[in-house]
């Protein structure tokens, strides 16, 4: 099987040495990375994946809105037509795929949490395997990539 780095950043020893630190780059531990699993966490208004950044949304959004209301329905088809009327009425003509996107779900990131997606019709997963996501052949070094672009966005310490 292909051992997945990140271009970007250090060198692959450089990975293996070391963990997560919010002053550093952030990197992946690829010895652990077959029994990883990516976890997605709303937080006071902020979208994490496990320890990455991926966005914070207006606390009185729509988008906030739509998101927390995926996030309590994990597993489950969520259509247009069966959401809340008044979260209905706030999405007005606004596309799934759209207020994904604004949350910066993009590419490979979009492809792992909402394996099924449309106008107005998702699929949601909270946790999500790496070996998973082998199988679902994602490209595992732009995830890596885009995980750390939308943290070092997100979060400009």
């Amino acid at each position: 099987m292909k051992k997945h780095t990140m271009e970007l950043g250090p060198s692959e020893e450089e990975l293996h040495n070391h963990s997560y630190d919010y002053e550093q780059e952030v990197l992946i531990p690829l010895e652990k990375s077959l029994t990883t699993v990516f976890s997605l966490k709303l937080n006071d208004r902020k979208i994490w994946i496990n320890e990455f950044l991926l966005s914070k949304p207006y606390a009185t959004g729509k988008n906030l809105a739509f998101f927390d209301h995926v996030f309590c329905h994990p597993k489950e088809e969520i259509k247009k037509e069966n959401l809340p009327d008044m979260l209905k009425t706030q999405l007005g003509g606004k596309s799934f795929t759209k207020i994904l996107s604004e949350l910066n779900f993009t590419g490979e990131i979009l492809k792992a949490f909402f394996p099924k997606r449309g106008k107005s019709t998702v699929f949601f997963r909270k946790n999500v395997h790496y070996q998973t996501l082998i199988e679902e052949r994602l490209n595992m070094d732009s995830f890596f990539k885009e995980l750390k672009k939308a943290h070092i966005k997100n979060n400009p310490k």
